[in-house]
């Protein structure tokens, strides 16, 4: 499966350097699935999430939530939401689209 995802040493390292050390491969494959790396890990720590774990990821990532769409709900007023909150809202926004 790790290759079907083109899971390789070097996501691996670039995991680890975003502080996602010891992930089973489980873990990489559900990472890997959603496309999320380093880059996307980055983005949501940085409008706030800085304690995602692999589940917290992957839920925003299935659910094609972007720190843009963050921002839009802190502009809203929405502040200190978790992650089961964001993507209640997403469902919710999708819903009403």
């Amino acid at each position: 499966a790790l290759a079907r995802f083109e899971i390789d040493p070097e996501y691996i390292r670039a995991m680890h350097a975003v502080g996602f050390e010891g992930l089973s491969s489980d873990d990489l494959v559900a990472l890997a699935r959603f496309e999320i790396g380093p880059k996307y890990i980055f983005a949501m720590q940085a409008v706030g999430f800085a304690d995602l774990t692999v589940d917290g990821l992957v839920a925003l990532a299935k659910h094609d939530i972007d720190p843009d769409f963050i921002r839009g709900l802190r502009a809203a007023g929405s502040t200190d939401l978790t992650v089961s909150e964001v993507v209640a809202q997403a469902k919710k926004s999708m819903q009403e689209e």
